[in-house]
């Protein structure tokens, strides 16, 4: 017996309000009874304590099908089982996402944790919190991650009859990346912040006066979000930068650095226990600018708007995972921009300003497949030892 499933897309990636769409495909070498084929399509969110081996598995989705035999066709007359030829079977399904994710169902999560014998079990708080209604979250993590978020399209095939059973099984993984339609206009998000430049121009010892009321010339920096908090994928960062010079000076300012990254926090959640991990992405990242902001003859009270040119055209990569938040699973992010100044005739050191702000990033277009997407065989699966079972979520 040989099964398999054949998905209609060539790529199994899918959004919000598709539907799973393909074939299984049976290949009998000698007669079988059989007494039903279902085609699942399942999600997890999985958390995972590094270090210990605490593992916390939420069933965000299962949804069942049976193709065989078809509904209603089997009466309670006839057998429980039909016995199928040696020939190649082919069986079409249809199976579509749900709007939310079905973890606040009962019974949906599942805590696995190898203790010694000898050690009593902690006390699991997860499975005491409330669920959350939310929408499905995108495909994330690996198996070996601390956070892993998994979609699969299962068949199974149950073979035998009423006292004597086995189940033949066969599981493709696939790639969820929900999207979002342009949200309304929002207010934008600006922080704002001093730069402080001294600068002494004399250098004659006698004039200590002088170097103690050297100038101090401030400047107001605001950096603004123009789309507020939303980050859309593959598109440019919405970023305006204006300078104004509060008094006088006698040197020039100058704008020689800048930075943008996103920082990426991932919060997990099992047996009671809560970690956090952060990773930092840079965006992008120019040096030695030398970009003239204010002269010293520039009126005080001016306002400058500095170009977009050096990060307009930055794109936000695609292969961001855009925000999300199951049970167990949390990930946000933080903007952070950073400037560097310094003056001129005299140079100064350096002053770095450094703002961040919370962001929520969307997806408008499904992301491209990533490498991990394989299609897995029985062996790999049996094989497989850290992962945990799609069998044994139950909803």
């Amino acid at each position: 017996m040989d099964l398999q499933i054949e998905l209609d897309k060539p790529e199994p990636t899918y959004k919000n309000n598709d539907c799973v769409t393909g074939h299984v495909i049976l290949n009998l070498d000698s007669p079988v009874d059989i007494s039903q084929i279902t085609v699942t399509l399942l999600g997890r969110s999985v958390s995972r304590m590094e270090r210990s081996s605490h593992t916390e598995c939420h069933q965000l989705i299962q949804e069942t099908l049976q193709i065989f035999p078809p509904c209603g066709q089997l009466d309670q007359n006839t057998s429980r089982f039909r016995t199928l030829g040696p020939k190649q079977y082919i069986f079409p399904f249809s199976l579509a996402f749900p709007t939310v994710s079905g973890c606040y169902k009962a019974h949906s999560t599942k805590c696995l944790e190898k203790q010694p014998q000898n050690e009593p079990a902690p006390p699991v708080r997860g499975q005491e919190m409330p669920h959350l209604l939310r929408r499905l979250p995108p495909s994330t993590g690996v198996r070996s991650g601390p956070a892993e978020i998994a979609y699969a399209v299962e068949a199974n095939v149950n073979i035998g009859g009423f006292l004597k059973q086995s189940i033949k099984q066969q599981s493709r993984r696939i790639f969820f990346c929900p999207t979002s339609s342009l949200p309304p206009p929002r207010q934008s998000l600006s922080r704002h912040r001093a730069v402080i430049i001294r600068c002494h121009q004399s250098t004659n010892e006698a004039t200590a006066q002088e170097v103690t009321a050297a100038i101090a010339t401030t400047y107001h920096v605001s950096i603004e979000l123009m789309c507020g908090a939303y980050l859309h994928l593959g598109q440019r960062l919405p970023i305006r930068v204006q300078i104004t010079k509060v008094n006088c000076a006698d040197h020039d300012l100058i704008l020689n650095d800048f930075q943008a990254m996103i920082v990426e926090e991932t919060e997990v959640r099992a047996a009671g226990q809560v970690r956090v991990q952060r990773l930092s992405r840079i965006l992008r990242t120019v040096s030695n600018l030398r970009m003239f902001v204010c002269l010293a003859e520039t009126p005080v009270g001016t306002t400058v708007n500095i170009p977009d040119d050096y990060w307009g055209g930055q794109l936000l990569p695609t292969a961001i995972t855009p925000t999300f938040e199951t049970c167990n699973v949390r990930r946000s992010y933080k903007l952070e921009v950073r400037l560097g100044f310094n003056s001129r005739p005299s140079k100064v050191q350096t002053r770095i300003l450094e703002v961040n702000f919370p962001v929520h990033i969307v997806a408008t277009e499904p992301a491209p497949v990533p490498s991990s997407i394989l299609r897995f065989s029985e062996k790999q699966q049996g094989n497989a030892e850290d992962t945990i079972p799609w069998q044994g979520m139950t909803q």
